[in-house]
């Protein structure tokens, strides 16, 4: 490594709470780094299947919100306006 860089971070090291020596430093952020590009392939891979999906997914979206936009039944109505009316005293 650079000169530079160690001398940075041992400042880093010196001031923050923690973070014991240059080796522990330099640990925490080799797993730091190895956690984002995992997540970031993981993320890839999700949206990747979204994208083989979105037909699908679109129509069962729809499909969704078809049913619940249906409007409700007599018996729904009076459970609904018996409720409405019960929490209004």
């Amino acid at each position: 490594m650079d000169e530079d860089d160690l001398n940075r971070i041992d400042k880093v090291t010196a001031s923050t709470e923690g973070v014991k020596n240059r080796s522990q430093f330099i640990r925490q952020a080799v797993r730091d780094y190895l956690a984002r590009i995992e997540k970031a392939a993981e993320e890839e891979r999700e949206r990747e299947i979204f994208r083989r999906n979105r037909y699908r997914l679109h129509q069962q979206a729809l499909a969704l919100i078809k049913e619940q936009a249906k409007p409700y039944s007599h018996d729904e109505k009076e459970t609904y306006a018996f409720c409405r009316n019960a929490f209004r005293a």
